[in-house]
């Protein structure tokens, strides 16, 4: 049977779902239903993985001040490093670290759906601002265990897909991605099925910044009762980690529930702990958090350049946008506007299987091209159009005597098709892309320049002078502005 799947690489948690027969949606997780923790223990003396995903998970603090292992968490944020955990037997890199996190859902693929030939193609989610190395870390990370990325997508734009509601009447879409680890903010402008992204921010602050809150006011509460016990920084491991798991727990509840009930059997020697908290307790536990989210927003907003009236849906994504106290503080802003899809942890993973059956296509968003001698801009990838990845040539003549020709690639200042006209003075250099090739002089020398796309959605430029077959050069430019146009029946 042939199924279709996307990954949703996170910071705290990875994702992976499939679209199987009839368009079922299928989420590939852990044992107790929801995503892989992004985490793994290794024994310091044999090199090995001792634990990985949710025991590495419920095991983590217990480790953490063992001396004899290493916890790793939050990989996917130090793929820019230069971190090396060192073991008796060898050196760990954040790559051997994800490709660990990634078995998770490559092993449960195996067992659930024993016909499935590997290597599986993917359409991967990552953030807006993923760099050009870590995306070729991540994509060399995934073939190493069975995964060959098709195609990358932002995970805003598969949390819009993922949502899986009509956009027509959608010019401009917030999303508010809130997970175990960070907040991430994006506006995204929704124009002909073209989405493209206007601003993104972030923060530091998830559901593991309020677990931790959260203990430590009962751990503090208990400590106000027995004054003999510890502070919450001096308990011991085992204990800490028991009291973060119930606070999690409680966290959960109060998303549903006006309380819940803490109950830790000997919890610091024979002393049990027992609450009842009730929502406007945990509300004033985090209120300062929470404060710090709705300041995010403002924040991608005011970059977007647009008011919240200009909003017009607001997509809250992620497992800690199921907190009450910052529904509340959103509906405030957004009122009806906002929009929370089922099982909001899985959104983006969702939505990227989906996009792997019914693939879109990358555009442009400004025109690419060459800068004449008479500052003349020339397009030669053009806006709008679908990338094909294929190599796009064109020659060019000098027009003084010189033993170099000096090329300038630019894009255009507006998002304006060109339609293969000439134009003048609308441009802006692109940073570093200036290349400088040996040449015969302009009596003898054509320069044959060649554009292309590559599919890291990179922009490769090689030029060389025809006459004396100069050495081809080649430059790597990175950073290039897209949209994404969703496939028709995707709309």
């Amino acid at each position: 049977m042939k199924r279709y799947f996307g990954v949703d690489f996170g910071t705290t948690t990875t994702a992976f779902a499939a679209v199987t027969m009839g368009d079922r949606i299928d989420h590939i997780g852990n044992q107790e239903g929801n995503p892989f923790p992004s985490v793994i223990i290794i024994d310091k003396i044999t090199g090995e993985v001792k634990y990985r995903g949710l025991e590495a998970w419920k095991q983590r603090n217990i480790f953490k001040v063992d001396d004899g292992h290493i916890v790793i968490s939050s990989v996917k944020q130090k793929f820019s490093s230069d971190n090396i955990w060192r073991t008796n037997t060898r050196l760990w890199t954040p790559e051997m670290v994800a490709a660990e996190v990634l078995k998770n859902g490559t092993d449960e693929i195996r067992k659930r759906y024993p016909d499935t030939e590997f290597p599986i193609e993917v359409i991967m989610a990552i953030p807006v601002d993923f760099e050009y190395e870590e995306r070729q870390k991540i994509k060399e990370v995934a073939k190493n265990v069975g995964i060959e990325v098709k195609q990358f997508i932002s995970e805003p734009t598969a949390a819009v897909i993922g949502w899986g509601e009509n956009l027509n009447n959608v010019q401009h879409i917030a999303v508010f991605d809130w997970g175990g680890g960070t907040l991430d903010v994006s506006v995204l402008k929704i124009s002909c099925a073209n989405i493209t992204e206007l601003a993104k921010q972030g923060k530091r602050i998830g559901g593991d910044t309020l677990d931790e809150l959260f203990a430590r006011y009962l751990h503090n509460e208990h400590k106000n009762l027995f004054s003999e016990i510890p502070s919450f920084d001096e308990i011991h491991p085992r204990r800490k980690d028991r009291i973060l798991t119930k606070s999690e727990l409680g966290k959960r509840d109060l998303s549903e529930k006006s309380e819940t009930e803490i109950y830790l059997p000997d919890y610091c020697g024979n002393k049990s702990l027992e609450s009842i908290i009730d929502r406007n307790i945990f509300n004033n536990i985090i209120r300062d958090k929470i404060d710090e989210a709705i300041e995010v927003v403002k924040n991608t907003l005011a970059e977007a350049e647009l008011s919240i009236e200009e909003i017009d849906r607001v997509l809250m994504v992620g497992g800690s946008s199921n907190i009450p106290m910052i529904k509340q503080r959103m509906d405030e802003m957004f009122g009806a506007r906002l929009e929370f899809p089922d099982k909001p942890d899985w959104c983006i993973a969702r939505g990227a299987a989906k996009l792997a059956k019914n693939s879109g296509n990358y555009v442009l968003s400004k025109s690419i091209g060459v800068v004449l001698s008479d500052d003349t801009f020339m397009p030669i990838l053009e806006k709008g159009q679908p990338i094909d990845h294929k190599e796009k040539k064109i020659t060019l003549g000098l027009v003084e005597d010189s033993k170099e020709a000096r090329l300038i690639i630019a894009e255009a200042k507006k998002s304006k098709s060109f339609s293969n006209r000439i134009t003048y003075g609308k441009y802006q250099t692109i940073d570093a892309l200036t290349m400088n090739i040996p040449s015969a002089g302009y009596h003898f020398e054509p320069i044959e320049a060649g554009f292309r796309i590559k599919k890291d959605l990179t922009l490769e430029v090689t030029a060389f002078g025809k006459f004396n077959q100069t050495e081809k050069l080649k430059k790597i430019y990175p950073h290039l502005k897209f949209e994404y146009r969703i496939a028709q029946n995707e709309k």
